[in-house]
């Protein structure tokens, strides 16, 4: 039995890092490194070993310390890690370069907390918003290490409108589905949400949904049509149907405009839309207390 449970755990290694080599190759390919870069990746590749020997316990990550109780947790923590230091905080760089601070951020499909942690220490206030039951354990568990009482954690799915949907999938992967099997949690229109924590202007909201992305956008129609958000990252899942252009449109109806577009992999590009005459020099993709608060 023991045996078999290890040559499972090294199949599942061998898997996983698989997985994860297209990132490796993007975390080496980029230049100018610096310090906490090579330590992200020093991160990147060894979580394998972690993931393999099925490691519980903490450890210290690119956005903080994070509670791991399973190899599903190490995989999502690499995972986010990889996709907020490497992507997410250096694109937002670009696009916001005269911006250090930001008074109010909004994480949208929050899983472990990847996002919102690392951000947090440049933020007033994070409202991470994650459906999931177990994303959700493990981002409060996250929150608590990292004694980040400035994030504020929402157990709800970000939808159109007020009903329950049905929930698939583990970890990072987990969406929304139309119909079938899976968890049922409460669906809550963005403007609702966010108007129990007294929100004013965003300046940051990122959004990555599973496929999700458009009745997540749709149940914020007041906020968004008032520009009260001033920079907006969508994750796209085009695998799920999602369309740029649909998105790119419902955006522009509002007032919003693309200044940078990362192709990211997966084919889930990332789009960065600033509202009004917003802009960014030279942007150029990347080729390759609320009711609904936790207790």
């Amino acid at each position: 039995m023991l045996l078999k449970s290890k040559v499972v755990s090294w199949t599942q290694g061998q898997s996983y890092l698989w997985e994860f080599l297209p990132m490796l190759v993007l975390a080496i390919k980029g230049r100018n490194r610096t310090l906490e870069d090579l330590k992200a990746l020093l991160f990147i590749l060894t979580a394998p070993v972690f993931f393999i020997v099925g490691f519980k316990g903490t450890l210290d990550c690119p956005f903080g310390i994070a509670v791991i109780s399973s190899r599903k947790e190490m995989k999502s923590v690499t995972y986010g890690a990889f996709k907020t230091h490497f992507c997410y905080l250096k694109d937002l760089k670009k696009v916001q370069r005269n911006k250090s601070f930001f008074p109010v951020v909004v994480d949208v499909g929050a899983n472990v907390g990847d996002f919102a942690l690392a951000i947090a220490s440049h933020s007033g206030k994070v409202i991470a918003v994650e459906p999931g039951a177990d994303n959700f354990a493990s981002l409060l568990s996250n929150i608590a290490a990292n004694n980040a009482s400035n994030v504020m954690p929402v157990n709800v799915a970000a939808h159109d409108r007020e009903q329950t949907v049905i929930l698939r999938g583990q970890g990072s992967a987990t969406r929304i589905v139309n119909s079938g099997d899976g968890r049922q949690v409460m669906g809550v229109p963005l403007d609702q949400v966010l108007a129990g924590f007294h929100t004013g202007n965003i300046d940051v909201l990122k959004i990555d949904v599973q496929g999700h992305e458009e009745k997540a956008l749709l149940g914020m129609n007041l906020m968004l049509a008032e520009n009260r958000v001033e920079l907006v990252i969508l994750e796209l899942h085009l695998g799920w149907g999602i369309r740029i252009n649909e998105i790119e449109s419902l955006m522009k109806s509002h007032g919003y405009r693309v200044v940078m577009k990362d192709s990211y992999l997966f084919g889930q590009p990332h789009l960065y839309f600033l509202v009004g005459n917003g802009s960014v020099d030279e942007p150029v993709p990347r080729q390759l207390a609320s009711p609904y608060t936790a207790a």
